[in-house]
């Protein structure tokens, strides 16, 4: 008896060591055929013998039809594979891919990673191709891709996204600036303090990444403005954590307002590409200081 069992055992534990699933249920095995085994050999009763033996029938069964690949193939296909939805280079979603690279080895080159401000115009010969988002406003074809996925996903985890502003063209940039202007000099200011203000506020006009479509501005549903305040949504919280996953930066944080010249905008993101994205969210550092890196 004991030698059968330990053959028994030594068999189970070569076969269970091929997956650590056949493992679990060769345990199983091995459990039951021992506590059916001492009934058997202590009361020796017709009843016993009947259950030790189904059990010994269900464990076998158990053990010949358990297939592993179906089940990897079920948890394949319960996890969508991003890399089939999207192109994998600089301007795709690759969030698994850790981040290597210093900042010198990206490419400065890529149309993703344009530096638009007060001191970089927006260059004369840039090309782009508008696509609709929702038939109302325009973004850069290259960025649609992203932008929904990432306002799918914020909708998955019951947030409503709102793209409010993305492509504008330089009339209109010129409008909202000079309406800026205004405004400040009826608030009592002189033209010249009017202008500085309004230039922290909304960007001159030639300057201002709307005009090349890869800014948007967002809102969320309840919170239809473009104010400060909505950092506290639980929309500008999950784009402050998630945004980079899909390529966007918060392109005017707070507490660099010195460097990008810019007051603190919550709502305002820019498409720069995931691996500039994650690097850049990962060091916290604004598009100028990142730039200023590749030089």
């Amino acid at each position: 008896m004991n030698k059968d069992r330990q053959q028994l055992v030594e068999s189970c534990r070569k076969f269970a060591s091929r997956n650590k699933v056949h493992m679990y249920l060769a345990i199983v095995y091995i459990t039951v055929r021992v506590f059916f085994s001492t009934l058997y050999r202590y009361f020796k009763y017709s009843l016993y013998r009947l259950l030790g033996l189904a059990a010994l029938c269900a464990a076998i069964l158990m053990l010949t039809s358990f297939n592993p690949l179906i089940y990897e193939k079920e948890l394949k296909d319960f996890e969508p594979d991003i890399t089939e939805e999207m192109d994998t280079s600089d301007e795709s979603l690759v969030d698994n891919e850790p981040v290597t690279q210093t900042v010198e080895k990206f490419d400065k080159n890529l149309w993703s990673l344009i530096l638009v401000n007060k001191q970089n115009k927006i260059p004369e010969d840039y090309e782009f191709e508008l696509v609709s988002i929702d038939g109302k406003i325009s973004c850069d074809k290259r960025i649609l891709e992203p932008l929904l996925m990432m306002f799918e996903d914020a909708s998955k985890e019951g947030i409503t996204l709102i793209a409010c502003s993305t492509y504008r063209d330089e009339d209109r940039q010129t409008y909202l600036f000079d309406k800026k202007i205004n405004t400040n000099v009826a608030g009592g200011e002189s033209y010249l303090d009017a202008y500085q203000r309004a230039s922290t506020e909304v960007t001159v006009p030639g300057t201002s990444e709307h005009e090349i479509g890869i800014a948007i501005d967002i809102m969320c549903a309840g919170f239809y403005k473009l104010e400060e305040e909505f950092e506290d949504t639980d929309a500008g919280q999950w784009l402050m954590k998630n945004s980079y996953r899909y390529g966007f930066i918060l392109r005017y944080p707070k507490g660099k307002e010195n460097i990008t010249g810019i007051i603190y905008e919550p709502w305002h993101y820019r498409y720069v590409g995931t691996k500039a994205a994650k690097y850049i969210y990962n060091n916290d550092l604004t598009l100028e200081e990142f730039v200023e890196g590749l030089e």
